[in-house]
Order: structure tokens, then sequence, then C-alpha cells
């Protein structure tokens, strides 16, 4: 082969090793075992601190789940039947092995209901021993969640650096954008972002100012206030808004 020319062999195992890679569940679950940069101070010194498989947990409004196989799975994730089966959650690993997936609780009262994906084989959690039978006879994981009234407000949540994170939970694929005092209730101008592992999770961190900070959320045609957030303001106008002081109040 004359210097200067393509090689159509070495191409064609190039695009052959690439597609192998993305369609390898190996490849996924691989992708997972780094941890999420997204995750704040205080959740990566919870993931750094589970050593071992435990039982499921709610910390900081979300659902903590591990899994320690006997050996290393090629795929694990968790689906939800609040969520009609349509979304698998990928574990991710940390440092010491154990497979873990946070989930932030959704916005309804009464039991999770799910089921585990352990290389492509659905199954009840071994970790929890809370289990019912559906219509069709197949074993579900239950769990009970605190109420919505009982939760402690999650959003918005304020870094030390001043940056303030606003969090929706919604339906996958929707579109969610936050509105307010601090960028002029522009509804383009702020949109919250999906979490690619977490379906119908969306969330949004920005910079602002001290003071008083006054915002809804507009999903499609409607606009709404924060559901994690009781502090309510009615403006001239007689519609409500979320309202929070950004620094000391």
């Amino acid at each position: 082969m004359q210097k200067g020319t393509i090689n159509p062999y070495g191409l064609f195992f190039r695009r052959l090793a690439l597609t192998l890679m993305i369609l390898s569940p190996t490849w996924s679950l691989q992708a997972q075992s780094v941890l999420n940069n997204d995750f704040d101070v205080a959740t990566h010194l919870k993931i750094s601190a589970i050593t071992q498989v435990q039982a499921p947990q709610i910390w900081n409004s979300q659902l903590i789940m591990t899994l320690q196989p006997k050996q290393r799975v090629k795929y694990a994730a968790v689906a939800f039947a609040h969520e009609g089966w349509k979304y698998q959650h990928l574990f991710q690993i940390n440092r010491h092995g154990v497979y873990f997936l946070f989930y932030p609780l959704p916005a309804q009262d009464g039991p999770l209901e799910y089921r585990l994906i352990i290389d492509g084989v659905w199954t009840s959690d071994p970790t929890n021993p809370e289990h019912i039978k559906d219509e069709r006879g197949l074993v579900l994981s239950r769990l009970d969640i605190p109420s919505l009234s009982s939760r402690r407000v999650t959003t918005p949540y304020t870094y030390k650096d001043g940056v303030v994170e606003f969090t929706y939970m919604g339906s996958a694929g929707q579109r969610v954008s936050l509105v307010g005092n601090f960028n002029n209730w522009d509804p383009f101008m702020t949109p919250l972002i999906e979490d690619p592992l977490n379906p119908g999770h969306f969330s949004i961190r920005i910079p602002m100012p001290s003071g008083p900070q006054y915002y809804n959320f507009v999903t499609g045609m409607e606009t709404i206030t924060d559901p994690t957030n009781p502090k309510i303001h009615w403006n001239n106008r007689g519609q409500a808004v979320s309202y929070f002081y950004h620094g000391q109040d």
C-alpha cells in the first residue's frame, strides 16, 4: 500500500471496536463506575463511607441502594413501578467495589415498588425483606418512604461558594425552566438539565447575589411554584411565587 493512502481494513476494525464498545453492557456499567462529578461534597463523603452492602435507606431526601454481587456483573440497574417500569437507573461503583445508586424521592406519597435488573435478569432486592406479589405473580420489592409533608425542604440548596441549586421532579423528557427576579422572569434564560441517570430529575446551579429571591418553574405552558419549598409569596397581581432569602435571613 502506498504511503499516504488509507488502510480500509484498519478503518473497519476501528469502527467495529467503537460499535462494540457502545453496545456492550460492560461498557455501560464501567462508564458509571466513575463517580458523577455533579455530587456535592456531602454526597461524595456519603458514597466513600459505603464499605459494604446495606438495606435501602433514606438520606437527604434521596433513596440510597447498594448491591454487592458475588462476582462482577456487566449491568446493574433498578426500575420503579411509579415510572411504569420504563426507565432503568444504573448503579455506579465506589472505591470499595460496592455498587450504589442515589435516587431522589419522587414527589408522591405512598410506598415505592421496584425490581432490580442484573445482567438482563429482573429480580427482587436481596437487601430488602419487604416484598409483595403483583397481579401477575411477580415478586416486587417494596419500601415505605416519608410522606411529602414530613420531608425536609431540599430546594433550593445553597453551597458555600454562593451557588444555589434548584431541583424539580417531573416526567422524563419534559422541558422545565426556572424564572425569577434574578433573570427577569425570562422562561428561556435558565432551562433545567435532566439527569441522564435519573430520568425526570431536573436541576440547575446558578450563582446568586444575597437578598430575597422569588422564583417559579415553567413546565410547558404552565407556571408553578416549587413543590418542595413551603415558602410562598403573593405578588401584586395575586400570583403565587416561591420565595427564599439567599444569605443570612
